[in-house]
């Protein structure tokens, strides 16, 4: 069986950390079947056009524009995916095709099954749809989407009920597939637990690391000798910095920058807890790493977090507040004994596995090709 997998989001030489989440997914089909990667992206800055093969041997067509006008990307990126499939591509070599995030890729989906003719299924991961993408208007073009006979796949049961509520089909046809954990770098090794949190992102909204600098500055009353290590990048990379200057936070908060995956499992390993605080997850692949290597998990209790974190690993926060996250902390500290890191991070492997990922994926694919030729 041959796939076209056709994303905007995937890494490249300018961007090499971008979606790794979708690599792995993509990649664990490869036991079985035959995966073709086409990277087609529309990005606001100045113009430029690159068209040939990636840092990961796929092929790249991206167009660089320099007006964010939502219905342009839309029209661009419509024009290159056409291009791709009917110009550059040989649809005919394929069985199915799979984008991954629905816009703007699929804003004009209804018109492209008129000549596509091959089942399709759409891979979602963005939360945008949870916030209504950050506007208060109707989004009937996105919404248009959701109407095509086409086979979803979502990360979570959180984002798959964002994108009933959002397209307001409640009959959706969509199947859970959660992202996949790198066992290899991250796993459990018996490193003696050392007296510090730590925490690491992506660092932009709708992450909230304030809110847990904030409670951490409180919690330091009472255990003047518990650390706080903060790596990651970002939009909100200064404003950490500043703030933990502000509030006189240097002794006892480390903002450690940019780290390698290596560098954060082994962060990971030696710290106590790790810390994760969001307005909204449609998955959490950190939290998931962390659990992989068996260090419990303190995080907001939103979308797709609260389906990775169970008692026996971690703390859930509901509210989201400073006096919520203080609670966590100091019974976290009051608890940690009664976590088993070696159980929680069997269990997690073997939960999110490339092995397991990658054959229930195969096994939507497939259904979706035997329902077309029913």
């Amino acid at each position: 069986m041959k796939v076209l997998h056709l994303t905007n989001w995937y890494p490249s030489f300018d961007k090499p950390f971008t979606a790794s989440w979708i690599v792995r997914q993509i990649r664990a089909l490869d036991t079985f079947c035959y995966n073709d990667v086409y990277h087609i992206e529309v990005e606001t800055s100045p113009f430029k056009l690159s068209n040939g093969p990636s840092m990961l041997g796929n092929k790249v067509l991206r167009l660089s524009f320099p007006l964010d006008i939502w219905f342009l990307k839309e029209i661009m990126t419509s024009l290159l995916v056409l291009y791709t499939l009917f110009i550059k591509l040989k649809l005919r070599d394929y069985d199915v095709v799979n984008f991954h995030i629905a816009y703007p890729m699929c804003t004009y989906l209804h018109l492209y099954q008129r000549f596509i003719k091959k089942p399709i299924v759409i891979t979602e991961h963005w939360s945008a749809y949870h916030f209504n993408f950050g506007v208060k208007k109707e989004l009937n073009r996105i919404k248009r989407i959701f109407n095509n006979n086409v086979t979803w796949i979502t990360v979570s049961e959180a984002l798959k009920g964002d994108l009933k509520k959002f397209s307001g089909n409640k009959i959706l046809k969509a199947f859970v597939i959660p992202n996949i954990v790198d066992s290899e770098t991250f796993t459990y090794s018996r490193r003696e637990k050392r007296n510090y949190f730590f925490m690491v992102s992506c660092w932009k909204e709708p992450k909230n690391p304030f809110l847990i600098l904030s409670a951490f500055k409180y919690f330091l009353k009472k255990n003047p000798g518990i650390k706080l290590r903060i790596g990651g990048f970002g939009p909100q990379e200064k404003q950490i910095i500043d703030y933990i200057e502000q509030k006189d936070l240097g002794k006892s908060v480390e903002y450690i920058g940019a780290l390698k995956p290596e560098e954060i499992a082994e962060e990971m390993n030696k710290a106590m807890a790790f810390l994760h605080c969001s307005k909204y997850e449609t998955f959490s692949v950190v939290c998931a790493e962390a659990l992989s290597c068996g260090t419990p998990v303190i995080a907001s209790a939103v979308g797709g977090v609260t389906e990775i974190i169970e008692e026996s690993s971690g703390i859930l926060v509901q509210d989201n507040t400073k006096a919520d996250w203080l609670k966590a902390l100091s019974s976290f500290i009051n608890s940690s004994d009664s976590y088993h890191s070696k159980a929680i991070s069997e269990k997690t492997a073997k939960r999110f596995s490339e092995s397991k990922v990658g054959k229930n994926y195969m096994s939507v694919i497939t259904d979706t090709l035997d329902q077309n030729y029913e």
